[in-house]
């Protein structure tokens, strides 16, 4: 399903004008129970119609909340379609069960032939605080202050709420917490295009195991990259056991970690790493606007503890440059001289008559248009030098030209800690933390062109004509070259031979050096069968390898299907590389990009993106290579011809979006040369 902007209208959902609340069994003493009375908590107006059993009537309802056993579903869903009630929203609760593949199967069913749309099962429900309505059975406290600037969207309900928990705890919120459960239809994609809709949102954030449509999150990171909307991602399922069991408890897939991490490069998503993570961006985006940049200066009672804290700032990618030597001199000539006024800047000598002395020098480095980011960082909880620090930062911070935050190591007292939040300065305990978390607000959205696409299927050259049909569906290394060379992709000179003479005549026309190789679908690998000679200067070298090259495919694999011998020209000048497309479960085509030959096994250094990619982007990809030197030209050599790797990269991307029955493909190696760039070998797996 394509969802855009215009489609993902959930109003009628996250904020309902009347509620249906469907419940049998243990409902009215549980999860349904537990749900209404969150409901009448917050300030939702509407009637609630409370249903107990199949005699109850229900009409012009926006919402169903139903919690019943799972064999009861059908009907109940049915009888809402019945009552055109357009949602439905399936609660996690003591009685619902773990969804067999028969009941997903019913259900699907079910919405195929109707209008209505379900969030579950297992959903916690939602918080959406824009219109003042709440509605879970989590049992837990959670903020309902108003925070305007995050939402929290999580397929797992009861982490999505703790996560809420949590996040109050530490003094923030979100705008709103939806919950999606086992997203057996209504997914995180449109639940995230409809938040977009909101223009106070500056940060989504989501927990996730998997996705049933991964080209409709990156349309949907396309839309927030546009609006300046900051994405961050909670993955679950880095592992084997744990991809395992996202299967059971969500309808989507887990998909592959390095493909997940490369989709999140590209569409400038942030990873994030625990849960700790989201409540402190949560925190910092609540309080102040992405900075300009990161250059960020640090101001403590401890040299110790400033020094560390920056090395964590080096760490997170944040810079600690030295303060402008114009402000420098300023701050000499007004403060004590035995003052550091270096990054970071000591303040230990200031003692406890310094209050004055704090708040200037934070004034002055609030108005620094070479500053970004101010961090307070404090050793004790209390004492005169803390009181100081803190009674200059709640005085400068209101100007709100820099975001200012505060890492107190040792602690921080409850009623300085009131104070800060009162105010809007976040506060941590944590220096790490602290680093990450403006690491997190200052690093830059990337820029997305609307046009962008981010699948094959909006990509024009889908419509292009296809090679594969026309080719064998079991592929040697001479079919794929020969669909390469349909994409007027650059293959090495080579013909396939059915005898000696011939593959004679055919090296006299090339030339040599030459290369043989055995072609048989049954034989992949061909260096292992040792079924290729290469390097072969003459004919005499040539007829020697012809039978013995033959003999070791029969013995690799007596019941082979030989259909050749490939006679190829010896390429020696360049730099081998690899490209490689594969078809993900999640993201569709992707592609990535590789040095090949022997640094291919030894390094293991390559680059990934979803297809299709253009050729600005495929240079992106190559630069990114850790061996990227190698084509550049080091210690006075010449460079290789980049440009033309680029440009293969890019028709390959397209060749990945054209040919519809293409599972794999790989090519290794590509010899980079100094003009130009040539495909040797490849490797096709088709449908």
């Amino acid at each position: 399903m394509i969802i855009t902007m215009s489609e993902a209208k959930f109003d009628r959902l996250f904020n309902p004008r009347s509620i249906a609340l469907i419940g049998e069994g243990l409902a009215w003493s549980g999860a349904a129970a537990r749900a209404e009375k969150t409901l009448q908590e917050s300030s939702f107006k509407g009637p609630v119609i409370e249903i107990k059993n199949e005699e109850a009537t229900f009409q012009q309802v926006d919402l169903a909340i139903l919690d019943v056993a799972t064999c009861h579903l059908p009907y109940w869903l049915g009888r809402c379609e019945e009552e055109n009630i357009p949602y439905a929203m399936l609660l996690a609760s003591e009685q619902s069960g773990v969804w067999s593949q028969k009941d997903k199967e019913t259900v699907s069913r079910i919405l195929s032939k109707s209008a209505l749309r379900i969030i579950g099962p297992d959903s916690m429900g939602f918080i959406n605080l824009k219109d003042k309505i709440v509605i879970s059975p989590f049992q837990g406290c959670f903020s309902k202050d108003q925070y305007e600037k995050v939402a929290l969207i999580s397929q797992s309900g009861d982490l999505g709420f703790a996560v809420a928990s949590a996040a109050r705890l530490a003094g923030t919120g979100f705008r709103y917490v939806i919950t999606t459960g086992g997203t057996s239809d209504i997914d995180l994609a449109e639940v995230g295009t409809w938040i977009l809709n909101d223009p106070c949102v500056k940060l989504m954030l989501f927990c996730l195991e998997g996705l049933r449509d991964g080209v409709a999150f990156l349309r949907m990171a396309r839309e927030a990259n546009l609006r300046g909307v900051r994405l961050g991602v909670l993955k679950a399922g880095q592992n084997v056991s744990s991809r395992q069991a996202i299967s059971s408890h969500v309808s989507a897939g887990a998909g592959n970690a390095a493909i997940w991490s490369a989709a999140f490069k590209q569409f400038g998503i942030l990873p994030l790493r625990d849960t700790d993570e989201i409540i402190d961006l949560a925190c910092v985006y609540n309080s102040f606007l992405p900075p300009a940049g990161r250059k960020t200066v640090i101001v403590s009672p401890s040299r110790g503890a400033g020094i560390a804290f920056s090395d964590n700032c080096f760490e997170e990618g944040l810079k600690v440059p030295s303060v402008p030597e114009d402000l420098q001199r300023e701050l000499k000539k007004s403060l004590p001289s035995d003052v550091y006024v270096n990054n970071p800047i000591d303040l230990a000598s200031l003692g406890m008559e310094g209050a004055e002395y704090v708040t200037y020098l934070l004034r002055r480095l609030m108005n620094s248009p070479n500053l970004d980011i101010i961090a307070a960082v404090l050793t004790e909880s209390r004492g005169e030098e803390v009181r100081n620090i803190m009674a200059a930062l709640l005085d400068v911070v209101r100007d709100r030209k820099h975001p200012v935050v505060c890492c107190s190591m040792g602690g921080i007292e409850e009623e300085v800690r009131e104070m800060l939040k009162e105010e809007g300065i976040p506060f941590f305990t944590s220096p790490r933390r602290c680093a990450r978390a403006l690491a997190g607000l200052s690093v830059g959205i990337p820029s997305l062109e609307a046009s962008m696409p981010v699948s094959c299927e909006e990509c024009a050259v889908a419509e292009e004509k296809e090679g594969l049909p026309d080719l064998p569906q079991s592929m040697t290394e001479y079919d794929a070259k020969r669909l390469l060379a349909f994409h007027n992709i650059d293959i090495t000179k080579e013909y396939l031979c059915h005898s000696l003479e011939e593959a004679i005549e055919t090296a006299e026309t090339i030339g040599y050096p030459v290369a043989l190789k055995v072609m048989s679908p049954n034989i992949v690998h061909k260096s292992e069968a040792r079924i290729i000679a290469l390097n072969l200067r003459g004919e005499e070298e040539l007829r020697n390898a012809y039978g013995r090259t033959l003999e070791k495919a029969r013995l690799a694999n007596p019941a082979a299907d030989i259909r050749g011998v490939l006679v190829q020209e010896m390429l020696e000048d360049g730099i081998e590389c690899t490209v490689a497309i594969k078809r993900d479960t999640v993201f569709g085509a992707v592609l990535s990009v590789g040095l090949g030959g022997i640094y291919a096994s030894a390094v293991r250094d390559f680059v990934m993106r979803v297809a299709p990619v253009d050729e600005e982007s495929a240079m992106a990809m190559i630069r990114e290579l850790k061996g990227y030197s190698l084509l550049r030209g080091v210690w006075g050599r010449p460079g290789y011809d980049v440009a033309a790797f680029a440009k293969m990269v890019a028709s390959l991307s397209r060749l990945a979006c054209t040919e519809t029955r293409l599972v794999q493909l790989e090519i290794n190696p590509v010899f980079v040369k100094k003009k130009g760039a040539v495909v040797v070998d490849a490797f096709v797996l088709r449908r």
